[in-house]
């Protein structure tokens, strides 16, 4: 299946036999309006939050969809835009016969926990961030360990850990047996728009073998570090009405 990168969308464009079409602007509007609690349209008149997402591939190994984010945001009773830059990895139900959407997958649906845990807790910026304290045992420990920690704003680094740190990541390259991983640390205060990434050399698991060892044949899946001509940018806006 062959992913598209227009202007104003990524797309899965033309299902064929028993495959379903994906837009993630279409994605992207339903999150949006999950996301604020809407379960309506907006009336007419009423105030309307806007988000513009600038989105850029980095893997599609199907069914999984690596992207970056670039997030800027308004809602009329805010003072300040928000927004961040982030990295998700969407899960693609491309079976026609079921009716599951889009979601945002958890690394350790991909990777077993012990092996995400060994590699994060030996990267530098861990390390750093939890100096002098008991290092936790456990990955969902470690997690909720580095979410509390403050965030980093020096001049040269603006980064926090986020509580959901296990859904901020993406398949980047993968070198023999091993898969190289990105997390994404988002920016603090004035510089919340920054993203810091943490690479992971991990094991290859059993299930992506199969689509990584078929990457270009005419699978249509591929890492853009191998597909410089996939590193486009769609610019995506979406609208959800405003929390009362």
């Amino acid at each position: 299946m062959t992913l598209v990168v227009s202007d104003t969308n990524i797309a899965l464009p033309f299902g064929y036999g028993g495959m379903r079409t994906f837009s993630y602007e279409s994605w992207a509007e339903w999150s949006f309006r999950h996301e604020m609690g809407e379960t309506a349209p907006a009336p007419d008149g009423g105030a309307v939050c806007t988000r513009e997402i600038k989105v850029t591939p980095v893997a599609w190994i199907t069914p999984l969809l690596g992207l970056r984010e670039d997030i800027y945001q308004t809602c009329p009773e805010e003072a300040h835009p928000g927004g961040e830059t982030r990295l998700t990895t969407l899960a693609i139900d491309i079976d026609r016969r079921s009716q599951g959407p889009p979601r945002p997958v958890l690394l350790t649906e991909i990777f077993d926990a012990r092996v995400v845990y060994e590699a994060l807790r030996h990267d530098d910026l861990v390390v750093k961030a939890l100096h002098g304290t008991d290092i936790p045992t456990e990955l969902g420990a470690l997690v909720n360990a580095l979410a509390e920690t403050p965030p980093v704003v020096d001049g040269k680094h603006c980064y926090s850990f986020p509580s959901d740190l296990l859904a901020r990541f993406v398949l980047h390259h993968s070198e023999g047996t091993y898969v190289a991983v990105r997390l994404g640390l988002p920016g603090a205060g004035p510089c919340r728009y920054e993203l810091t990434e943490i690479g992971l050399l991990l094991k290859m698991p059993e299930a992506l073998k199969p689509a990584l060892e078929h990457m270009g044949e005419n699978t249509g899946s591929f890492f853009v570090t191998d597909r410089p001509d996939m590193a486009k940018t769609a610019v995506v806006h979406v609208t959800a009405r405003a929390p009362d």
